[in-house]
Protein backbone atom coordinates (compact mmCIF):
# COMPACT_ATOMS: atom_id res chain seq x y z
CA UNK A 1 0.00 0.00 0.00
CA UNK A 2 1.19 3.43 -0.83
CA UNK A 3 -0.11 6.96 -0.60
CA UNK A 4 0.75 10.34 0.83
CA UNK A 5 1.57 11.02 4.45
CA UNK A 6 -1.68 10.94 6.43
CA UNK A 7 -3.73 8.87 3.99
CA UNK A 8 -3.98 5.89 6.35
CA UNK A 9 -1.49 3.38 4.91
CA UNK A 10 -0.45 1.93 8.27
CA UNK A 11 -3.99 1.76 9.64
CA UNK A 12 -5.32 0.03 6.53
CA UNK A 13 -2.33 -2.34 6.40
CA UNK A 14 -2.99 -3.36 9.98
CA UNK A 15 -6.66 -4.00 9.13
CA UNK A 16 -5.55 -6.15 6.16
CA UNK A 17 -3.22 -8.03 8.50
CA UNK A 18 -6.01 -8.72 10.98
CA UNK A 19 -8.26 -10.00 8.19
CA UNK A 20 -5.56 -12.33 6.90
CA UNK A 21 -4.75 -13.59 10.41
CA UNK A 22 -8.43 -14.31 11.10
CA UNK A 23 -8.54 -16.38 7.89
CA UNK A 24 -5.38 -18.29 8.83
CA UNK A 25 -3.37 -16.83 5.92
CA UNK A 26 0.40 -16.86 6.46
CA UNK A 27 1.68 -13.30 6.07
CA UNK A 28 3.79 -10.54 7.52
CA UNK A 29 3.00 -6.85 7.70
CA UNK A 30 5.97 -4.54 7.37
CA UNK A 31 5.52 -0.82 7.82
CA UNK A 32 7.98 1.72 6.50
CA UNK A 33 8.82 2.72 10.06
CA UNK A 34 11.88 0.47 9.71
CA UNK A 35 13.26 3.11 7.35
CA UNK A 36 13.38 5.89 9.95
CA UNK A 37 17.08 6.16 10.64
CA UNK A 38 19.70 8.88 10.91
CA UNK A 39 22.10 9.85 9.46
CA UNK A 40 21.58 8.98 5.82
CA UNK A 41 24.35 8.88 3.27
CA UNK A 42 24.93 12.14 1.41
CA UNK A 43 24.27 10.36 -1.91
CA UNK A 44 21.09 8.64 -0.62
CA UNK A 45 19.09 11.36 1.12
CA UNK A 46 15.88 9.28 1.19
CA UNK A 47 17.74 6.23 2.50
CA UNK A 48 16.58 4.03 -0.36
CA UNK A 49 19.69 1.84 -0.46
CA UNK A 50 19.50 0.99 3.25
CA UNK A 51 15.70 0.72 3.11
CA UNK A 52 15.96 -1.81 0.25
CA UNK A 53 18.68 -3.79 2.04
CA UNK A 54 16.58 -3.84 5.24
CA UNK A 55 13.49 -5.04 3.37
CA UNK A 56 15.55 -7.75 1.64
CA UNK A 57 16.91 -8.93 4.99
CA UNK A 58 13.51 -8.86 6.72
CA UNK A 59 11.82 -10.70 3.86
CA UNK A 60 14.52 -13.37 3.91
CA UNK A 61 13.87 -14.05 7.60
CA UNK A 62 10.11 -14.33 7.13
CA UNK A 63 10.37 -16.36 3.91
CA UNK A 64 12.64 -18.84 5.73
CA UNK A 65 9.74 -19.31 8.18
CA UNK A 66 7.41 -20.25 5.33
CA UNK A 67 5.64 -16.91 5.09
CA UNK A 68 4.76 -16.19 1.50
CA UNK A 69 2.67 -13.02 1.66
CA UNK A 70 3.77 -9.51 2.54
CA UNK A 71 1.58 -6.53 3.38
CA UNK A 72 3.92 -3.59 2.89
CA UNK A 73 2.94 -0.08 3.89
CA UNK A 74 5.25 2.57 2.49
CA UNK A 75 5.53 5.50 0.14
CA UNK A 76 6.29 4.39 -3.39
CA UNK A 77 7.07 7.56 -5.29
CA UNK A 78 8.15 6.18 -8.61
CA UNK A 79 8.66 3.13 -10.80
CA UNK A 80 12.25 3.16 -9.52
CA UNK A 81 11.00 2.73 -5.94
CA UNK A 82 8.89 -0.20 -7.09
CA UNK A 83 11.90 -1.71 -8.90
CA UNK A 84 13.89 -1.55 -5.64
CA UNK A 85 11.08 -3.35 -3.80
CA UNK A 86 11.03 -6.00 -6.55
CA UNK A 87 14.78 -6.47 -6.16
CA UNK A 88 14.37 -6.98 -2.40
CA UNK A 89 11.60 -9.56 -2.82
CA UNK A 90 12.62 -11.70 -5.78
CA UNK A 91 9.97 -13.67 -7.67
CA UNK A 92 7.15 -11.78 -5.93
CA UNK A 93 3.85 -11.01 -7.58
CA UNK A 94 3.54 -7.40 -6.47
CA UNK A 95 0.23 -5.60 -6.37
CA UNK A 96 0.23 -1.89 -5.63
CA UNK A 97 -2.75 -0.31 -3.91
CA UNK A 98 -2.59 3.47 -3.98
CA UNK A 99 -4.66 5.13 -1.27
CA UNK A 100 -5.71 8.65 -2.23
CA UNK A 101 -7.33 11.57 -0.44
CA UNK A 102 -7.54 15.31 -0.96
CA UNK A 103 -4.88 17.61 0.45
CA UNK A 104 -7.52 19.01 2.82
CA UNK A 105 -8.21 15.52 4.18
CA UNK A 106 -4.51 14.76 4.51
CA UNK A 107 -3.88 18.04 6.34
CA UNK A 108 -6.71 17.33 8.77
CA UNK A 109 -5.35 13.85 9.51
CA UNK A 110 -1.79 15.11 9.86
CA UNK A 111 -2.93 17.73 12.38
CA UNK A 112 -4.55 14.90 14.35
CA UNK A 113 -1.37 12.80 14.45
CA UNK A 114 0.46 12.39 17.73
CA UNK A 115 3.79 13.95 16.75
CA UNK A 116 3.29 17.74 16.78
CA UNK A 117 6.91 18.49 15.90
CA UNK A 118 6.61 16.48 12.68
CA UNK A 119 3.36 18.03 11.44
CA UNK A 120 4.96 20.71 9.27
CA UNK A 121 7.28 18.17 7.64
CA UNK A 122 4.40 15.71 7.11
CA UNK A 123 2.25 18.33 5.44
CA UNK A 124 5.14 19.51 3.25
CA UNK A 125 5.87 15.90 2.28
CA UNK A 126 2.19 15.23 1.47
CA UNK A 127 2.13 18.25 -0.87
CA UNK A 128 5.39 17.13 -2.46
CA UNK A 129 4.09 13.60 -3.04
CA UNK A 130 0.82 14.81 -4.56
CA UNK A 131 2.83 16.96 -7.00
CA UNK A 132 5.16 14.06 -7.87
CA UNK A 133 2.27 11.69 -8.54
CA UNK A 134 0.33 14.32 -10.48
CA UNK A 135 3.31 14.63 -12.85
CA UNK A 136 4.06 10.89 -12.92
CA UNK A 137 1.21 8.67 -11.71
CA UNK A 138 1.86 5.16 -10.48
CA UNK A 139 0.58 2.03 -12.18
CA UNK A 140 -1.61 0.89 -9.30
CA UNK A 141 -5.11 0.11 -8.13
CA UNK A 142 -6.39 3.45 -6.86
CA UNK A 143 -8.53 3.39 -3.72
CA UNK A 144 -10.29 6.48 -2.42
CA UNK A 145 -9.44 6.75 1.27
CA UNK A 146 -11.02 10.16 1.83
CA UNK A 147 -14.05 9.22 3.88
CA UNK A 148 -14.15 5.43 3.99
CA UNK A 149 -13.59 3.38 7.11
CA UNK A 150 -10.21 1.57 7.17
CA UNK A 151 -11.92 -1.80 7.64
CA UNK A 152 -13.92 -1.22 4.45
CA UNK A 153 -10.77 -0.26 2.55
CA UNK A 154 -8.97 -3.34 3.90
CA UNK A 155 -11.83 -5.57 2.78
CA UNK A 156 -11.60 -4.12 -0.73
CA UNK A 157 -7.83 -4.61 -0.86
CA UNK A 158 -8.06 -8.22 0.31
CA UNK A 159 -10.78 -8.94 -2.25
CA UNK A 160 -8.89 -7.26 -5.10
CA UNK A 161 -5.63 -8.97 -4.09
CA UNK A 162 -7.23 -12.37 -4.55
CA UNK A 163 -5.95 -13.49 -1.17
CA UNK A 164 -8.36 -15.54 0.90
CA UNK A 165 -9.71 -13.83 4.00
Amino acid sequence: MTGAVGVGKTTVAYEVRLRLAAAGVRHVMIDDEFALFHPRAHNDSRGERVRTDALRALWSVYANEGIDRLVLSRVVESPEDLARIRSAIPDAEIQVFWLVASLETLAERIRGKGVPTAQAWCLQRAVELLEVWDARPLDATIIDASTRDPTDIAAEIVTKSGWPA
